[in-house]
């Protein structure tokens, strides 16, 4: 009879263990892609350049989820289990086309703008010899992702280590990849690739 009793008391502790570390819910990337959509108040045919990502903040289940639409980029952290909104960002990115102005194509030009825009700080010494426009180093990363369009690219020209260089990143099918070109020369600085 012990032995039948002590049996039963196991299988219940054991059974109440598994219920209670279980028992937690997830909503999932797909309800937290919509919760985030219905914040900012887009359909998910309005974005592109998405990724959700599923980590552990403050020990807590979360979802990271970057997306744009037009010119802004969105970033938001959704707990796992209720779909409570952690946090929220946005940026506004500038086209490949720098913005409302257009690009002349030539990098001191470029540079002098956006100084005067007061977009990007930059040296007043932009002497150049050999210059690429921000829509030929956008033209080079793309061709390194088959499929990639510019709807899935974010690239900025920054003022780093003593040179001029493109800075940007990638998000198509399920991967980001992030890059830096030489913005004298065009070489890629770096290169890497992540799945999402």
């Amino acid at each position: 009879m012990k032995k039948y009793m002590m049996t039963g008391i196991t299988l219940v502790v054991l059974l109440g263990g598994l219920t209670s570390c279980g028992g937690s819910s997830d909503i999932g990337k797909d309800k937290a892609l919509q919760i985030a959509l219905a914040d900012v108040k887009l359909e998910e045919t309005d974005i592109s350049r998405l990724y959700v990502e599923k980590s552990v903040e403050n020990g807590k289940d979360t979802y990271e989820l970057k997306f744009s639409s037009g010119n802004t980029e969105y970033e938001y952290e959704i707990l796992a289990t209720d779909g409570k909104i952690i946090k929220t960002s946005f940026e506004h990115l500038p086209s490949l086309d720098g913005g409302n102005r257009a690009s002349s194509g030539n990098l001191r030009d470029d540079l002098l703008q956006q100084k005067n825009d007061n977009t990007l700080g930059v040296n007043e010494d932009t002497s150049t010899n050999n210059q690429i426009s921000r829509a030929e180093a956008a033209k080079q990363a793309l061709a390194r992702v088959p499929g990639a369009s510019e709807k899935d690219l974010k690239i900025e020209l920054d003022y780093d280590d003593g040179k001029y260089k493109y800075e940007g990143d990638i998000i198509y099918d399920g991967r980001e990849y992030e890059f830096e070109i030489d913005a004298v020369t065009g070489d890629f600085l770096e290169w890497s690739e992540e799945k999402r």
